[in-house]
């Protein structure tokens, strides 16, 4: 609840999701900067589970800072908002 002490450790691993999950949304930018990719796609070439690249996704979509562009076998297409598609 509000006000709540945490112990040490749990304030750690807030802070460690926090992190690894904007770190991954950077990784997204960098990657659909200049270069449309559907979401398959980028979590083969992120390594990472596609349920984790797709909340990060809704997230940036909804800050406005990617738009789908198209889909390809009926998976949205994504870029970065400005970006130059290829």
């Amino acid at each position: 609840m509000y006000g709540e002490k945490l112990a040490p450790e749990q304030l750690k691993d807030i802070a460690d999701s926090f992190f690894e999950r904007e770190h991954l949304k950077h990784l997204i930018l960098q990657v659909i900067s200049n270069k449309t990719a559907s979401l398959i796609t980028l979590s083969e070439k992120l390594d990472t589970p596609s349920k984790e690249v797709f909340d990060c996704l809704v997230e940036l979509e909804m800050d406005g800072l990617v738009d789908i562009v198209g889909f390809e076998n009926d998976y949205p297409i994504y870029l970065h908002r400005g970006g130059a598609s290829e």
